[in-house]
């Protein structure tokens, strides 16, 4: 889990440097086209970059032992002096609370944009139906204004009555021909993933707005009567949006609008727009990816290691730290927390001495869900390493890890257990 927080923050930083090189250097070239494929292309490149590696040499803080022996890393436990009346909730750790806050965001975002994706529908199935160009035409209450989503164009009557509804009809075309719609939702489920990035609503915001540039540049440069057009652009600034995954023909831009539709773009050599781009992308390489670092040389005392018992039947197969189906604690991680918060016991010689800390430990699932190997990669002592080996080793059986084949395999599991005298 901790993996996947770091890798949302560096996805919402990389969207926070394609925002701030859009906003300094790009969009006031005035080129909406390349401004549309940069938004898209950042967007996208969010999602990628933090996903790269490249070879480093950190020199971080490292557990000792911990960088030979590849496993999956549990939570930690937490064992107190009151440890027997702990449970399991308190024993989680903050980012386990952030994951459930997170995932219940998700959750809510997710049923509104398909509570959005049913509202359009069901105004599509009230409306009164008509075609023009390839378009869908749905007559929709006055109160509304004109939008539009892929084919389906919402209009109220009395607009598409008016002599420039023709110009209003291309504006909706140009967005049914260049698939904004897609570009909608593409962010819109960026938009639900980093709902706490406040980058996210302003270069969905900036997409919104270049979109409606596109279309009105190329109604102004139609031959369509414009003034009859930018009427109808007043008349229709209600404000409303209908939903976020629209194009909306009314979307409170109308200053904006008119004044992009007479203004002429700058007088930029074009490889600066490629140029901005370009170190976008290399400082959100250097500021996002994920650095591999080389282990960190440890000297031979530093890691304590204490094998416990082994089974020789599967000594010759292969440990694996990923598999199609993770292994799982009978009950799920809930279970497992509950049950070494339980069981492991605050030793009296650890207390008496004031002994405080983590122990590592690692252990293998086998094929049969049994627990075995166990190891102490970095222990306190004064009984506390011991009294983590006698729990670990009474667990009950796991249901065991199956790789795509579905056969049973040998998997890997690091556990932070820590004691404290509070």
């Amino acid at each position: 889990m901790t993996d996947f927080i770091i890798y949302l923050i560096r996805s919402s930083a990389a969207i926070a440097i394609f925002y701030g090189f859009y906003m300094l250097f790009i969009k006031k070239q005035g080129d909406f086209i390349f401004n549309r494929f940069y938004l898209l292309i950042s967007i996208l490149l969010a999602v990628i970059i933090p996903l790269i590696s490249f070879p480093g040499t950190g020199t971080g803080t490292k557990i000792a032992g911990l960088q030979n022996i590849s496993s999956v890393n549990l939570n930690q436990v937490l064992i107190g002096l009151s440890n027997h009346s702990m449970s399991p909730i308190k024993s989680m750790p903050i980012y386990n609370w952030l994951s459930v806050i997170y995932y219940a965001a998700i959750l809510f975002l997710t049923l509104r944009f398909f509570k959005g994706i049913l509202r359009l529908f069901r105004l599509r199935n009230k409306s009164e139906i008509s075609f023009h160009d390839k378009m869908v035409i749905l007559f929709t209450p006055s109160s509304l204004p004109v939008f539009s989503f892929f084919r389906w164009v919402f209009i109220p009557k009395e607009i598409y009555k008016n002599p420039a509804a023709n110009a209003i009809l291309e504006h909706e075309k140009i967005h049914m021909n260049q698939y904004h719609s897609l570009d909608l939702l593409l962010v819109e489920i960026l938009g639900i993933l980093q709902w706490f990035n406040p980058f996210i609503y302003l270069i969905k915001k900036e997409i919104k707005e270049n979109h409606e540039f596109i279309a009105d540049e190329a109604i102004y440069f139609s031959g369509e009567n414009i003034k009859h057009y930018q009427q109808l652009l007043f008349q229709q600034a209600s404000g409303l949006d209908f939903s976020p995954i629209t194009n909306n023909f009314s979307y409170s831009l109308l200053k904006k609008r008119i004044i992009m539709m007479k203004k002429s773009k700058m007088n930029t050599i074009p490889a600066f727009k490629f140029l901005f781009a370009a170190a976008a992308i290399s400082v959100t390489l250097m500021a996002c990816n994920q650095t591999k670092n080389k282990p960190v040389p440890e000297k031979a005392n530093d890691t304590k290691v204490v094998a416990v018992n082994t089974q020789k039947a599967y000594a010759d197969e292969p440990v694996y730290t990923t598999v199609a189906h993770m292994p799982s604690f009978p009950g799920g991680q809930m279970a497992l927390m509950k049950y070494l918060s339980e069981n492991i016991k605050y030793p009296a010689e650890a207390k008496k001495a004031g002994v405080k800390g983590r122990v590592f430990v690692n252990f293998i699932v086998e094929p049969n869900g049994k627990v075995d190997h166990i190891k102490i990669l970095r222990g306190i002592g004064h009984g506390c390493d011991k009294e983590v080996i006698r729990v670990i080793e009474k667990m009950p059986k796991w249901t065991p890890g199956r790789n795509k084949d579905n056969k049973p395999v040998r998997t890997s599991f690091n556990l932070p257990v820590s004691f404290s005298l509070k």
